[in-house]
């Protein structure tokens, strides 16, 4: 399933297009079928946070998270997961995983699968919903309603 070279991502556009530079931290993921999976999306400058959100994904099933550097070279998609600055939230409707659980789910559920690129980490979800983004403002006040579920 990695890498899944014939991976074909398009936008999924949402408030965070735009944002220079972000850092993305996974909430959550430990605790799959628990609490929602939970991601940070926030810029920075100087130290300081300008901006932040928080993507929900509450029915995920399978989450993978790794360095952006390694995931823009290990040839995982046609290059169109790769950090752009600009799309960050991403979809595709044709992968390895979603081959895989299509044949083996039993209850035939449709699952969708994301991509939420960032400059430190990509994060690749597996979810049966669409992802929730919010706005927050500041980054300790978001980290603190992430962690709210746990």
């Amino acid at each position: 399933m990695l890498p899944d070279p014939d991976i074909c991502w398009r936008g999924v556009p949402s408030m965070i297009d735009g944002i220079r530079y972000p850092n993305v931290d996974v909430i959550g993921a430990s605790l799959l079928n628990k609490v929602p999976v939970r991601c940070l999306v926030s810029e920075w400058s100087a130290g300081d946070c300008l901006r932040v959100y928080s993507v929900d994904f509450p029915g995920a099933r399978v989450v993978f998270a790794v360095e952006e550097m390694l995931y823009s070279i290990i040839n995982h998609d046609d290059g169109t997961g790769n950090y752009d600055g600009g799309v960050y939230l991403k979809e595709t409707d044709r992968s390895a995983v979603l081959a895989r659980l299509a044949e083996d789910d039993p209850m035939q559920r449709r699952f969708r699968h994301f991509l939420l690129v960032g400059l430190n980490t990509c994060v690749e979800i597996v979810d049966t919903h669409e992802p929730i983004v919010r706005t927050h403002a500041d980054y300790e006040s978001a980290r603190r309603w992430a962690r709210e579920a746990e």
